[in-house]
């Protein structure tokens, strides 16, 4: 008998996570572009207060410009991690629906043995690995496109790993993609999985 995975309501959806960041982004440059136009003095400082900012009468469009490549550049590796880390979600939730679900395709076998060798303890199956949900979707992937679509994927996850840990090691400049990157990456995983 199989013991029930319990599941989240809530996995985040990729389009939401990307609309966020544009959504952002676009608040950002607003915000940006008013300040310096303030600087300027093509824009009466009051209208600063009205968006919640206030303006120190020593900052420089440098530093303006400085400051916010560093919140975007921020925002992007929140982004990235949001991206990446939802995939694990969608994957691990799909995992917990083809055992709840007692499937007997070929892979959901393959889950349910992963499932049963961590003692039917669903956060013990590992996500990557030669032993883990990653790897079994690998073995099932019947498309040469699809495989290497999901070998893009699992090539980013130390990028997931180094974002989610402090960011202490060197992370190989191969794998610190840009963010719109990321998002092809993640959707065509996804893809490839037939997950959405």
């Amino acid at each position: 008998m199989t013991t029930s995975i319990p599941v989240s309501a809530y996995v985040p959806n990729i389009e939401d996570i990307w609309d966020c960041y544009q959504n952002s982004i676009e608040s950002l440059e607003f915000k940006k572009d008013l300040i310096l136009s303030a600087l300027r003095g093509d824009v009466d400082v009051t209208l600063l207060a009205k968006h919640g900012i206030t303006l120190d009468p020593l900052t420089t469009s440098t530093e303006v410009t400085d400051l916010f490549s560093n919140t975007v550049t921020e925002l992007e590796n929140l982004v990235k991690l949001n991206l990446l880390s939802a995939v694990e979600g969608h994957v691990r939730y799909d995992f917990a629906i083809r055992i709840n679900n007692s499937r007997t395709d070929p892979l959901s076998i393959c889950f349910k043995n992963l499932f049963f060798s961590a003692k039917n303890q669903a956060k013990k199956v590992q996500f990557q690995g030669g032993q883990g949900i990653l790897a079994a979707w690998d073995k099932h992937l019947t498309n040469s496109w699809k495989w290497a679509l999901l070998k893009n994927f699992e090539d980013i996850l130390e990028l997931r790993h180094w974002l989610a840990h402090g960011r202490w090691w060197q992370l190989e400049p191969a794998v610190n993609l840009p963010v719109s990157e990321i998002k092809d990456i993640v959707d065509n995983a996804l893809d490839a999985m037939s997950l959405p």
